[in-house]
């Protein structure tokens, strides 16, 4: 006799039951503050959430990913958890490595987020889930740094670089720096000035070793994080909070490459060097009455040094092992070719300010915007316009086209700056292109007013020698220039209109 097939009573799931029942799978009576199936059971009821998604009809038009994707089935996450696990990585990681490859955004932080509530995580619902989510995991992370697990750091390290990129997506870049520190206190032992040198001097020694290991998570996280620091320095140095760094010598050891991640990763501390040296420089310039200037000449050479030893390696790199590069291997190398030409022009103009030195700087200045106008129009191909990266992690553009138009002074040359500065906006780190588009444009306008319509030139008194952005408590950013020199006219000038939110 054939009996009829058991049917499972349909109950109607609630979206709004306390955790703990939804991790049993069970229907919750949703009394406020705990709910009976745990209370009468002696369990502990984990809450109800405050914060929704949306109900999403529409599916948009993904990044293709080239990240290592891992399961989201956990039973443990809420519907609106694995919503979020799956955009991050079918959206946000793509945008993040579309450019250089990262271990900690390619695989590390994907695979703590499912393992570790720790790492588990505009005014809209969205945001506001988000935020919850930032908070619990910052609370599960204390309790986690108690425990006497052999990888409490690594997680720990994992944590403060995903919290430093939630800070500064938020704008709250000082709580970001406050990540940062804590990160780079992990990893060397030590606070301040001590700590930074610390870590890229080991970052250094790892691409200097003689057959470098593979990236081992303490590496790719030791680099990520230095990665960081250089771009929070350069958020302190345009928010005119200048640190006087000196600028630390070469390895001695021959510098050699394997990949291209490798040459990005090494330009980092040099940009952290013509950082300080540029600091040195202005210094030096703001006081009339310096006499002495051999430092600044010896950080000078060991900026040089560093510079054109990496030019060598990364010459050798391509015509050694990319000459058929692929579409995103072209995009990179022109990302270091452009680099290349504006450290040289950091390097050897910092300490000229005047007009008549324009002849000898063109061609590196020209060359490099050629070098970014070839890596925008590379992105474009690859993901469209309206699908452009929104975030990356790398500094790619923003800097050196800001730099082009400050300091070159043909006007076309610095309109086609401006221009690709404008056609993508978009987040390198801390620092969003409508910033830069704002004081290059500001400085352009300043020069442009007084240059001579009969010999061409700007006199040397018309001159921006400093650009910065100046935040007052209570009141909004102004852009702030220095004429001349160092020490000359200072004037302020408020954001263009609906500019200044994206500092």
């Amino acid at each position: 006799m054939n009996r009829p097939a058991r049917q499972r009573a349909y109950t109607r799931r609630s979206r709004t039951g306390c955790q703990t029942c939804k991790t049993r799978r069970i229907k919750c009576d949703e009394t406020p503050g705990s709910c009976k199936n745990c209370s009468s059971t002696g369990r502990t009821c984990d809450g109800y959430e405050t914060a929704r998604l949306p109900i999403v009809t529409k599916k948009g038009k993904f990044y293709t990913p080239s990240i290592h994707i891992i399961d989201i089935s956990f039973p443990s996450m809420s519907s609106d958890e694995r919503r979020c696990i799956s955009f991050f990585q079918t959206r946000t990681m793509p945008m993040l490595v579309s450019f250089f490859e990262w271990e900690v955004w390619r695989r590390l932080a994907l695979q703590l987020g499912q393992a570790e509530p720790a790492a588990i995580k505009h005014r809209t619902q969205h945001h506001r889930f988000a935020i919850e989510q930032y908070g619990h995991a910052l609370s599960t992370l204390r309790r986690r740094l108690t425990s006497q697990d052999p990888h409490v750091s690594v997680i720990a390290l994992v944590c403060c670089v995903v919290f430093t990129y939630l800070e500064v997506l938020q704008g709250n870049n000082e709580n970001a720096c406050a990540h940062l520190t804590n990160g780079l206190q992990i990893l060397s032992g030590e606070k301040g000035d001590a700590a930074r040198a610390i870590v890229h001097d080991k970052l250094q020694d790892y691409h200097h070793a003689d057959g470098s290991p593979a990236m081992t998570p303490q590496t790719a996280l030791l680099a990520a994080i230095a990665h960081l620091d250089i771009q929070i320095q350069i958020h302190r140095y345009v928010s005119r909070q200048r640190d006087t760094n000196g600028v630390r010598g070469a390895n001695h050891q021959p510098l050699r490459f394997r990949t291209l991640d490798e040459a990005w990763r090494e330009l980092d501390p040099i940009s952290d060097n013509a950082l300080g040296y540029l600091t040195l420089v202005q210094s030096a310039l703001q006081d009339p009455g310096i006499t002495d200037v051999f430092p600044i000449l010896v950080a000078q050479r060991k900026l040089a040094t560093q510079l054109e030893e990496h030019i060598a390696a990364f010459t050798e790199l391509a015509t050694t092992q990319l000459r058929h590069p692929t579409p995103k291997q072209a995009r990179c190398m022109n990302l270091i070719q452009m680099q290349h030409r504006i450290l040289r022009t950091h390097t050897y103009r910092a300490l000229r300010l005047s007009e008549d030195v324009w002849d000898d700087f063109a061609p590196d200045l020209i060359e490099g915007l050629a070098f970014g106008e070839a890596t925008v129009a590379s992105l474009e191909a690859e993901f469209s316009p309206p699908n452009l990266p929104t975030l990356v992690m790398d500094m790619v553009i923003i800097l050196p086209l800001t730099w082009i138009a400050l300091k070159c002074r043909d006007l076309p040359t610095r309109r086609r700056a401006v221009q690709l500065l404008r056609r993508w906006p978009h987040f390198e780190g801390p620092h969003h292109t409508s910033t830069f588009v704002a004081l290059v444009e500001g400085a352009v306008e300043l020069e442009e007013a007084r240059r001579d319509p009969r010999t061409g030139l700007i006199p040397a008194e018309a001159l921006v020698a400093d650009v910065s952005v100046v935040q007052r408590e209570g009141a909004p950013p102004v852009l702030g220039y220095t004429l001349a020199h160092l020490g000359g006219p200072y004037l302020e000038v408020p954001f263009p209109v609906g500019d200044w939110g994206s500092v």
